[in-house]
């Protein structure tokens, strides 16, 4: 069983819960669901094996699915801009050097 926060309240709950007992709001099950990564059908969050093909998922990998939740798509903007200003350095570097070389 995990904890999830609640869309309207931000309350964490079950996530076996369908009503948050805070604000009484309705926990589609839809809203806490993940992708399998064999077949790519919808399962349930706290489902640690697909219904569909079988595949199990390890609950380290759940735990950071959870941790990261939201925050992937920026870590990885992150990343790509850092990236992208090495590699823009590097390349400034490399002329300078040339420029020195054949003055």
């Amino acid at each position: 069983m995990a904890l999830i926060q609640c869309p309207k309240c931000g309350t964490y709950v079950s996530s076996n819960a369908t009503q948050c007992p805070h604000c009484e709001a309705e926990l589609s099950p839809l809203y806490f669901t993940i992708c399998c990564r064999e077949c790519f059908n919808t399962i349930r969050f706290n489902e640690w094996t697909c219904p569909y093909c079988g595949n199990k998922r390890s609950k380290i990998l759940s735990y950071i699915e959870q941790l990261f939740k939201g925050c992937f798509s920026l870590i990885l903007s992150a990343y790509l801009l850092f990236l992208a200003v090495a590699i823009i350095g590097a390349v400034i570097l490399i002329l300078y050097i040339l420029y020195i070389i054949y003055i």
